[in-house]
């Protein structure tokens, strides 16, 4: 169903107050409508729905994509679209005008300068003048994408790093639990060879014992080979740090989930910081999990504050995660830093977040303290040692 409005500024607080729309008929155009249209804080451009040719744009979209106003006049929905996603943009712009749909997510535009941004593309059709166009918002989210992209390649390492870690735990358990048994294994062989008189022992019989003590010797080398790898399994120092500089850098990667869950992330007295000399890797995957936990904790549906504190004291860093977010039952606090133990479903943890957080402090000769209320929220204090 389409309307009149004789006003266009009422039509467009009309337009806006809206999640759809059914379109909208200007039949004169004013100064009013070209006021409100230059100053949408979006991209906004208008197509001739049989031609698509572009009709005109405001100084948002012109800036957006590089061209002046002359320029943007001259072209059509396929010039400022890659060719090989234009068969999919033309199918979005048909149900737009169709009013099948308002919002086409994610799409290519592309700039004067042949670069590439993503927009959301929020369009309708509207009349002017008796000719109608369609309208399109363009919202430019190129930041927003690339941010998302940098959090999941955050991922992606956590994921390698936890499962480097649970192989270094695997083998470090393995080789303690084979050790003991096959050092009695090499004493009890050594005391045989030794109480055996070579003179009246079969020969078979030594030459047995003597491999059976090489074999020994051989396995024993490659529980040593676990052992070591369980050591180096985690990052080594690196160099100086600025980790109030890498918090920030964390924060600002997980903004967008932070928001999506209600949680508000505020921070004090991390500038005060000292350069440290730390693994920054390390460092990053320490605050990257702490950081997610306590918006995975979060429930959503009402707002909830992380604070990020940090302090100097006795020639050690301290850094407090203080949420909100929910908190813990007491009887799990003395197995969250264990390996494999998580609360989550198998599809959203390995349970070794915390276990990788407590490892790379305790590497980095420092300790991780946690306390929790359930229903309340959950306080992480790192100290790390100035060196």
């Amino acid at each position: 169903m389409r309307f009149v409005v004789d006003d266009p500024k009422d039509a467009w607080s009309q337009l806006f107050g809206k999640d759809t729309f059914s379109g909208f008929t200007i039949d004169k155009p004013d100064r009013h409508f070209r006021t409100i249209f230059e100053h949408i804080v979006d991209g906004v451009v208008l197509a001739e729905v049989d031609s698509k040719q572009l009709h005109l744009a405001n100084r948002i979209f012109c800036r957006m994509l590089g061209y002046d106003t002359d320029e943007i006049r001259q072209m059509s929905v396929a010039d400022i679209h890659p060719a090989e996603h234009l068969p999919f943009v033309l199918t979005e712009f048909e149900r737009q005008v169709r009013l099948e749909q308002s919002l086409s997510r994610d799409i290519p535009v592309r700039r004067k300068d042949g670069s590439i941004l993503y927009a959301d593309i929020n369009a309708f059709p509207i009349t002017l003048s008796g000719k109608t166009y369609l309208m399109g918002l363009f919202r430019d989210i190129t930041d927003w994408k690339k941010t998302q992209q940098e959090v999941e390649a955050y991922r992606q390492r956590m994921c390698r790093a936890e499962r480097l870690a649970s192989v270094g735990t695997l083998s470090a358990t393995v080789a303690h639990e084979m050790m003991q048994p096959l050092t009695v294994v090499k004493l009890s062989l050594d005391d045989a060879l030794a109480r055996l008189d070579v003179s009246k022992c079969p020969q078979t019989v030594l030459e047995a014992l003597e491999q059976c003590q090489s074999g020994v010797q051989d396995v024993i080398a490659i529980v040593k080979r676990f052992r070591c790898y369980a050591r180096h399994s985690t990052l080594p120092v690196s160099g100086p740090v600025d980790i109030g500089v890498v918090i920030k850098r964390i924060i600002g990667l997980l903004r967008g989930r932070a928001r999506a869950r209600r949680v508000s992330v505020s921070v004090d007295g991390l500038d005060d910081l000292p350069t440290m000399i730390v693994s920054e890797k390390g460092v990053e995957q320490i605050c990257f999990a702490l950081i997610d936990n306590a918006i995975q904790a979060a429930d959503g549906e009402k707002d909830h504050i992380l604070v990020i504190r940090g302090q100097i004291a006795e020639g050690q860093v301290v850094l407090w995660f203080e949420d909100d977010c929910g908190g813990m039952p007491a009887e799990i606090l003395d197995k969250i830093f264990q390996p494999f133990f998580t609360t989550k479903p198998p599809s959203e943890g390995t349970g070794l977040g915390l276990c990788i957080v407590e490892r790379m402090v305790s590497n980095a000769g420092g300790k991780v303290y946690v306390q929790s209320r359930l229903n309340q929220g959950s306080t992480f204090c790192v100290i790390l040692p100035i060196r």
